[in-house]
């Protein structure tokens, strides 16, 4: 499980990136899982398109695309919210050096 932390300082990664990384560890764990239930090495074709189908099954897949989704939102907010700031703290600053320019030198900031 990710952690709230880990959630805004993983590696930059696009979320297509993010996605296939889920797919294959599932694909992997899917096939250890049987591996071990079989107790064999070997898996057929078969196994492997049961393992692949089940794991690419959209209901699946659901709240993987879903919360890719919610993290590009995030993101979105956060630079938004970012810009925001950035261009008031540049207003403030104006406003501020037009009352410090009112104010003798000797009293300055």
């Amino acid at each position: 499980m990710i952690d709230d932390f880990h959630l805004f300082t993983r590696k930059k990664e696009t979320p297509e990136e993010r996605v296939i990384k889920i797919i294959l560890d599932r694909i992997s764990e899917e096939e250890e899982k049987l591996r071990e239930e079989r107790e064999t090495s070997e898996l057929h074709y078969g196994d492997l398109k049961e393992i692949i189908m089940r794991v690419l099954d959209p209901n699946a897949m659901r709240p993987y695309i879903r919360r890719e989704v919610s993290l590009g939102r995030i993101t979105e907010a956060r630079v938004t919210a970012s810009e925001v700031i950035t261009q008031r703290v540049k207003d403030l600053a104006v406003e501020l050096v037009g009352w410090e320019n009112q104010i003798p030198e000797k009293d300055r900031l």
